[in-house]
């Protein structure tokens, strides 16, 4: 007779093989687990399957897995939810950073950008004055460049 003949909460395999079976089984007022190898030639494993079959071994398994990808899943839709949380300040002081304290050694690209955006806009693509285009075109600064786009917007909107 195996210790936790009698006792026995639960069982389930340990490895995706179905090699080892934790068995968790009442001793008192606490839970103990004991690991065994699933090999039928071994009298504690038979006394499990008496006790405990396998197909109960299989779905104890299967049950277990999907709680542990449920928990897994909450925490990662919980972290995610908090970077995207986190994400709106860090963009926003990321702008200010940019447009604040430009270095044009290592934000030139950023720069680039910036102005392909604004000139992907259809109220700038519409305005016929090349001057101003051309003050974004040549602008040194992201301050600039926002500046000749906000002259765009107003002369648009009159």
């Amino acid at each position: 007779m195996a210790i936790f003949t009698g006792k026995i909460i639960e069982a389930y395999y340990t490895n995706p093989d179905n090699t080892a079976v934790e068995v968790i089984y009442k001793e008192g007022m606490r839970a103990i687990n004991h690991y065994i190898n699933a090999d039928m030639s071994h009298p504690d494993f038979k006394d499990l399957v008496s006790e405990y079959p396998l197909a109960k071994i299989a779905d104890s398994t299967v049950q277990r897995n999907k709680n542990a990808l449920k928990q897994l899943n909450s925490v990662v839709d919980a972290k995610v939810r908090q970077k995207i949380d986190d994400k709106p300040m860090q963009n926003f002081d990321s702008v200010i950073e940019f447009l604040l304290n430009y270095n044009s050694k290592t934000q030139a690209e950023d720069l680039f950008s910036l102005k392909l955006k604004i000139f992907e806009k259809d109220i700038v693509k519409d305005f016929s004055d090349n001057d101003v285009k051309s003050r974004i075109r040549q602008a040194k600064t992201p301050l600039e460049v926002l500046l000749a786009y906000k002259e765009i917007v107003e002369k648009q909107n009159r």
